[in-house]
């Protein structure tokens, strides 16, 4: 199998520069199991890549099934330690057929982060193409940030900010 077929041989991904007719139907299904780590793997076909993800930076990561291609991905970031990380740090599934993913990741660890992407196929047949960029987030984007409350606030906006804080229903 190529060597990016699983963690030990990663193709290292240039940030901005993006990566097209990436195969993926010639791969084995090496990272299934989505409990191990908390990922959303599929049951098909993987391909790893490795980014590093500088301090306080939004890594962004958009796959997209070329032609009349029908992949099914998911994308999983997990950590870089180990035989293949042992947990997942953000993953994406939207669950159709030939739509595109989009990942982002906001690195707040305090240092560089080398993450494995894993490229995960429900089924289908394609090529598909990988971009990726960084960005510094708005320093509200998350709690230690906050923008202070005096008076009334206008022409406020969520673009630009990332999903930090999972709703939960308390009722």
């Amino acid at each position: 199998p190529p060597a990016d077929d699983t963690c030990n041989g990663p193709i290292a991904l240039t940030v901005a520069t993006p990566l097209t007719a990436q195969a993926i139907n010639t791969y084995g299904d090496d990272y299934n199991d989505s409990a191990a780590m908390g990922c959303a793997f599929a049951s098909s076909e993987d391909r790893v890549y490795s980014v590093t993800v500088p301090n306080g930076q939004r890594l962004t990561l958009d796959a997209t099934v070329e032609g009349t291609g029908d992949l099914d991905l998911t994308l999983n970031l997990v950590d870089g330690a180990g035989a293949c990380g042992t947990a997942c740090v953000a993953s994406i599934d939207d669950g159709f057929s030939g739509d595109p993913e989009h990942l982002d990741y906001v690195n707040r660890t305090g240092a560089a982060q080398t993450l494995l992407l894993i490229v995960d196929n429900w089924g289908g047949m394609g090529t598909f193409a990988l971009t990726s960029s960084l960005a510094t987030p708005p320093a509200d984007d998350v709690c230690q940030g906050a923008t202070a409350l005096t008076g009334s606030l206008t022409n406020q906006t969520t673009a630009g900010y990332t999903n930090d804080y999972e709703g939960t229903d308390m009722g």
